[in-house]
């Protein structure tokens, strides 16, 4: 005769979960004010999906189309943005946007996120904060730069059209690169735009500056479609891996990994010298996601220096379930882990040259007429 054996913890019977669960529903039910009509499961899911990391949640119909409908599967409200003491400054709203429409305006400081206060937040949480999925609302909190004056506004967030990769030359045989987004178009616009510096440059490319600062990465075979365009052929970009038997992976630098079933390779323009001419990866707290893989590989395999300061930390790919009925599900389904075998997720990607840009007022983005400290020092480098 055997004992019985209590079940450990996070491997309760689902029976007994589910019982519970339909147990506690029912009473709150019953014990709802005139002003809780509509609490039910939708609320249980939502709560109990929201403890298992800040990457899952729970959607509903509408959610669930606008994040198919958007490729990406990301929506924010559309601002540039910078540390400040207590929040987050407003470095500039990007036209055409939620933030602009709604009439927010460069030093305004924003305070609180929905009910989360700010004081003392990363940059990068703020930022996590702002995003959601399509169409779903945030409410922001903030205090006017020109008056002082404290507001509150409702915002619906939208998918953000932006450059998502841009490529220009700072000097003959010096290329700037800059990646917001990893879409189906960055190694395109990749092979082409190098294809054509080289021409402007009147020769090879000398050195490249990859400018990854509030880059918040996107498709993963992008990612490693984009890290292949600079190293080695076969060298290992990034290990996933997750309790699925089909999330954990092995991500090489190779064609199978990177290009779309019934594309011909992206790389076709894509200058040789891309592989060796210097290189210097600008990085921020606001550098997420794929955006630090990358980051990540050309550290790990020497192909780079990495300038700036640390990066988020945000290491997991969301896969998202449709459930009957239409809701779904956007979970964490796997980690990322470099080269290495480091985690990203939690402790981002160290650079190997620390420069902090300074948050005082007069000090904006790049190409917004302020100053560029790390830009600055990554071309010394490269001319050196």
């Amino acid at each position: 005769m055997s004992a019985l054996k209590e079940p450990e913890p996070g491997n309760a019977d689902p029976e007994a979960s589910r019982r519970a669960i339909a147990t506690a529903l029912a009473r709150a039910r019953a014990l709802r004010t005139e002003g809780d009509l509509s609490f039910g499961s939708e609320q249980c899911i939502r709560g109990m999906v929201g403890t298992l990391n800040r990457y899952s949640s729970y959607l509903d119909v509408r959610q669930v189309r606008g994040m198919r409908a958007s490729g990406s599967g990301v929506a924010s409200i559309g601002l540039d943005l910078a540390e400040a003491e207590q929040g987050a400054r407003v470095v500039s709203p990007l036209e055409g946007t939620p933030a602009e429409r709604a009439g927010l305006r460069k030093g305004d400081i924003l305070t609180r996120i929905d009910e989360v206060d700010l004081a003392g937040v990363p940059l990068s949480e703020v930022v996590h904060l702002l995003r959601g999925v399509p169409r779903s609302s945030v409410q922001i909190t903030f205090r006017e730069g020109a008056t002082s004056e404290m507001r509150r506004l409702v915002l619906t967030r939208e998918v953000i059209k932006r450059d998502t990769l841009s490529t220009r030359l700072i000097e003959p045989g010096l290329a700037l690169v800059r990646i917001a987004e990893f879409d189906t178009e960055a190694m395109r616009k990749l092979s082409d735009g190098l294809a054509e510096l080289v021409l402007a440059s009147g020769g090879p490319l000398q050195g490249i500056v990859l400018d990854l600062r509030a880059s918040t990465g996107g498709l993963l075979p992008v990612t490693v479609g984009i890290a292949a365009a600079f190293l080695p052929e076969k060298a290992l970009v990034l290990h996933t891996k997750g309790r699925a038997v089909d999330s954990s992976l092995t991500l090489l630098a190779m064609p199978m990994f990177y290009v779309f079933p019934g594309q011909k390779t992206p790389y076709a323009r894509l200058p040789a010298e891309t592989k060796t001419a210097r290189m210097v990866v600008l990085v921020s707290e606001t550098t997420a996601s794929g955006a630090e893989a990358l980051a990540g590989a050309l550290q790990d395999h020497k192909r780079a220096t990495v300038v700036g300061s640390n990066t988020a930390g945000v290491g997991f790919i969301r896969t998202i379930f449709t459930l009957k009925g239409g809701d779904g599900l956007i979970v964490a389904s796997a980690g990322m882990y470099r080269p290495s075998g480091k985690a990203i997720d939690g402790t981002g990607v160290a650079p190997d040259v620390v420069i902090t840009e300074p948050l005082d007022s007069s000090t904006e983005l790049p190409d917004r007429g302020g100053p560029d400290f790390a830009m600055e020092a990554a071309i010394r480098m490269l001319r050196m």
